[in-house]
């Protein structure tokens, strides 16, 4: 009878801690998903700012380059434009609407100097992509020209000057023009592209880039600050280009969708909305790289 008693006891202990546990249980459970919540989240924000950084290293990178170089005396054209009239270079792809399109010449990837004699242009070897035959551009500040490599070693490359000039130090550097879009990337969402405007495929610059404006900047006096800002499609001479404002919308790839309870409203007057989780907005001014 005693021993009866006690499993009795026993018994009863069991169901009273075990619906102890329970009722625990239906309390922390809502406290434990906020806090799984809470962290996935703040692993989301850290995911969006490091993707941030990327777009921005990768325009500044990119777009710095952009215009003429040192004491060049080339009129370089820059121009910004729309998925409404796509040049014939990026014909067949999918451009975003909310998307501008940028040309420029990226200037200055290589840049050594080099000494004019007998109208040979000799330089070191600083250029490992440039081949006879390949071009480069040649200043002496007071006219730039396209120097063709006639030959080159492991120490020194010879350009052909095509003036009557004896000799002299010229600044030697490459000149490439390019297309900057927006386009659907590898993983699917859009991302930010660049192609040669002469020769060759796109290349993937960054993912998560949704959409993007671009604006230039231009010094009408010469005083090196920006007196206009063009806000609608355009195209300038490098003369007068100080650099680019641009404005870009970007997402996480593959983040879960949460309502945009933000609205940014474009120079361009596009309404772009986000939630500063899995989209955001950036704004960057991107000046043209002189030296």
């Amino acid at each position: 009878m005693v021993r009866q008693r006690l499993n009795g006891y026993l018994l009863l202990e069991v169901l009273l801690v075990i619906a102890i546990l329970t009722g625990l249980f239906a309390l922390l459970t809502p406290s434990i998903q906020q806090v799984q919540k809470t962290t996935e989240t703040r692993r989301q924000m850290l995911a969006l700012m490091l993707l941030e950084q990327n777009i921005t290293d990768q325009l500044t990178s990119q777009l710095s380059q952009v215009g003429d170089f040192g004491c060049s005396t080339s009129k370089l054209e820059i121009e910004v434009g729309t998925s409404d009239q796509i040049p014939p270079r990026l014909k067949g792809y999918d451009l975003d609407r909310d998307a501008d399109w940028l040309y420029g010449s990226y200037v200055g990837a290589c840049s050594t100097f080099g000494t004019l004699k007998s109208g040979l242009v000799e330089l070191p070897a600083v250029c490992s992509s440039i081949d006879v035959g390949d071009q480069l551009q040649a200043s002496d500040c007071h006219s730039t020209q396209k120097v063709p490599i006639v030959s080159t070693s492991n120490d020194k490359v010879i350009a052909l000057w095509p003036e009557p000039i004896s000799e002299g130090e010229l600044h030697v550097y490459s000149q490439e023009p390019f297309y900057w879009f927006v386009k659907p990337g590898k993983v699917g969402e859009n991302a930010f592209w660049r192609r040669s405007a002469m020769q060759g495929n796109a290349l993937e610059l960054t993912p998560g880039v949704k959409h993007l404006r671009f604006y230039s900047l231009l010094d009408h006096n010469d005083d090196g600050f920006a007196d206009e800002l063009l806000n609608q499609p355009h195209k300038v001479t490098s003369d007068k280009f100080l650099g680019l404002l641009v404005e870009y919308h970007f997402r996480l790839p593959n983040c879960e969708a949460r309502q945009s309870i933000f609205a940014y409203r474009t120079l361009r007057g596009d309404s772009w909305q986000y939630d500063n989780i899995c989209s955001g907005i950036g704004k960057l001014v991107v000046a043209k790289n002189n030296e």
